[in-house]
């Protein structure tokens, strides 16, 4: 393969994960690059890579008990490696509100904040 067309699947695969940190409402420092140069977004417990369109979340849990959590919680996400407290699992879409949220909590993800509201700490006029 050569560099050129390297360098348009990685662009590629950013942008999907960048659609994926917003529909996960992800912290933007999450998305950065590996040792080899591919993006990725990283979490305090696990990993998010992109491939054609597709997510593969990896996880490692400190227990066999924790990993078979894990995986019931994300039943949403096929599963295509599966080891004994580790593995991947993949993701064909962008994640619902209530799935984003395990999938943030399992790969240990920061959220980001939310806008503040209307009004806040602009000055108000008397009435």
């Amino acid at each position: 393969m050569d560099i050129a067309a390297l360098h348009r699947l990685r662009q590629k695969d950013k942008a999907g994960l960048q659609q994926l940190l917003g529909a996960l409402n992800g912290a933007k420092n999450a998305l950065g690059l590996d040792g080899c140069g591919d993006w990725m977004i990283e979490g305090r417990r696990g990993e998010i890579r992109a491939c054609s369109g597709t997510f593969s979340i990896y996880l490692q849990c400190h227990s066999v008990r924790a990993w078979n959590a894990a995986k019931k919680q994300l039943a949403f996400c096929r599963g295509s490696q599966d080891s004994d407290d580790e593995g991947v699992l993949t993701l064909d879409r962008l994640p619902t509100e209530a799935e984003a949220k395990i999938i943030r909590n399992y790969v240990g993800i920061h959220m980001t904040r939310p806008p503040p509201a209307k009004g806040f700490g602009s000055e108000q006029t008397p009435s």
